[in-house]
């Protein structure tokens, strides 16, 4: 095993998908139906993004969870990292979208880094 075991939450399918970068130091790990805040909306879904340090053998999340918008969304059923772990693409199976009720939708965003921070841009697609 390399680094620590990652848990979720109950009931939010963490790491229901997941991707890793080809170098092996970013993960990205989908959970389709984890909440918002409060709990108050279920199934949101969310993703997280790790990043192994080679120094402390750990694996530490990477800026904020990316959260769906609706209850039910299940934003994170889909995720797929860029070679170089710089973009994440992240389906959401249940989003309504201008293509109807459920019609989903795909959203690629970059990882920015900037003075050791490191945040999510704005989504690209």
């Amino acid at each position: 095993q390399v680094g620590q075991t990652l848990f979720g939450q109950s009931n939010d399918l963490f790491g229901f998908t997941i991707d890793l970068s080809s170098d092996g130091l970013t993960l990205v790990l989908g959970t389709p139906q984890g909440c918002i805040l409060d709990h108050s909306y279920f199934g949101t879904g969310k993703i997280r993004v790790f990043r192994f340090s080679t120094y402390t053998g750990l694996w530490h999340p990477v800026g904020p969870d990316i959260h769906g918008e609706n209850s039910s969304d299940l934003f994170g059923s889909f995720v797929s990292l860029s070679e170089n772990g710089a973009f994440v693409a992240v389906g959401g199976l249940n989003c309504d979208d201008p293509g109807g009720t459920y019609s989903g939708h795909v959203k690629v965003y970059q990882i920015n880094s900037v003075a050791n921070e490191t945040y999510f841009g704005d989504f690209l697609v």
